[in-house]
């Protein structure tokens, strides 16, 4: 157990903590940047109606919601792509990252990736932006709610039985409340 009071950086020695600190600092502006490029591509994607919570980005389409979500790793300056419907009916209380195969968009991630400068941020905007237009877009047009509700759906069971609900007007008004509140969707 570490004492109290302990802190390990002041049993570095000076070219260890200088090395830790610049570290630290450079950890800081790639998360910075990051935010950068996921406000930009949000600048991108608003003429489409889609909003941004974090890095959920969200459309109401009827009884469910197109969704992409971006995960940015831990061990660098780049990003994953999700695509996924949710069924606002749904009553679980977290988003499944059920939806498009990943392999779909595999041709774009190498592209997902930016450095510490302001064209490689816009660079790496524009390349989600451009996924989100070739892949996702055709993607979410799709899944016809005739396909939402049959055996190829790719909403998870309870997404899929939610909307079959909400379809036949036996909706509950508290899932699609969660679903909107953990998506950033205004009524």
């Amino acid at each position: 157990m570490i004492p109290r009071g302990f802190k390990l950086i002041d049993h570095l020695t000076a070219e260890q903590k200088q090395q830790y600190l610049a570290e630290k600092e450079a950890k800081k502006i790639e998360q910075a940047n990051g935010q950068k490029v996921l406000r930009r591509f949000n600048k991108l994607v608003r003429e489409y109606d889609f909003t941004r919570r974090s890095n959920w980005f969200s459309k109401q389409a009827g009884h469910v919601a197109h969704v992409i979500h971006f995960h940015k790793y831990t061990f660098g300056p780049t990003f994953r792509m999700h695509v996924l419907i949710r069924a606002l009916n749904d009553s679980r209380e977290h988003v499944a990252l059920n939806g498009m195969p990943d392999i779909d968009l595999h041709p774009y991630e190498s592209s997902f990736k930016y450095e510490n400068t302001e064209e490689s941020i816009q660079l790496c905007a524009d390349a989600m932006f451009q996924a989100f237009l070739e892949v996702a877009m055709p993607w979410f047009k799709s899944n016809t709610l005739k396909i939402l509700i049959s055996e190829k759906s790719p909403l998870i069971e309870s997404g899929r039985e939610g909307l079959i609900e909400a379809l036949n007007g036996k909706g509950n008004p508290e899932y699609v409340e969660i679903s909107r509140k953990l998506l950033g969707l205004k009524v």
